[in-house]
């Protein structure tokens, strides 16, 4: 209900602004739902065989070590590069102030320990986002029409994917590694507003 006000014009009525606010909340609860419903459909992608390329995307390295999550990521690229012998892998993840090596010489090091072959590896060790993973790996595909997979942790498929996609990358596709489950409440809430920034900057 509208009331005026001599002062200042129309003015909203409480039960008007009550309405409105619970209007937001229905529609801000319906696209939380929506999608975190597309990133739980990531947990379940295990990429095509003999893709092109696979794209492991870095994690926190604590000195020198994997992380955990980062851990998952590796053994998931490391099977499929196993069980893919044509596929070739590209190392995704520079380094941080708090990391003793770059994500991705972690990476090559735990790949190479499994006994996948060094020219099966090569090392992007500039990126420090999801985006800049995906476009700085591009220097070394051929071209936008060939197979990549991307390998992440599964909470984290869903916006990978979407972002190769919209760099133009028709045959992009999520291989998905396990997550910390302590962690998966948080990381889901984390990626849902990660999924709005990207949207509202143009990543997806």
């Amino acid at each position: 209900m509208l009331r005026l006000n001599s002062k200042s014009g129309i003015i909203l009525s409480k039960r008007t602004k009550w309405s409105w606010l619970k209007a937001f909340l229905c529609i801000f609860v319906l696209l939380f739902l929506v999608i975190e419903s597309f990133i739980v459909k990531g947990f379940f992608e295990r990429g095509s065989k003999d893709l092109d390329y696979i794209i492991l995307l870095g994690a926190k390295v604590n000195g020198t070590t994997p992380s955990l999550s980062l851990q998952y990521r590796i053994l998931e690229a490391g099977n499929y590069l196993m069980e893919n012998q044509g596929t070739v892998a590209i190392l995704s993840g520079g380094q941080g102030d708090d990391e003793g090596i770059s994500e991705a010489q972690c990476m090559y090091e735990q790949l190479i320990s499994m006994g996948i072959k060094a020219e099966r590896l090569i090392m992007e060790d500039q990126s420090t986002s999801t985006s800049e993973n995906i476009k700085y790996s591009s220097q070394w595909i051929e071209n936008k029409n060939c197979s990549i997979g991307i390998v992440t942790n599964n909470f984290h498929i869903f916006r990978a994917v979407g972002i190769a996609k919209k760099m133009g990358y028709k045959k992009a596709e999520g291989i998905a590694a396990k997550s910390v489950w302590w962690m998966q409440p948080k990381n889901m809430i984390r990626e849902f507003l990660a999924i709005l920034k990207d949207v509202i900057v143009g990543n997806l």
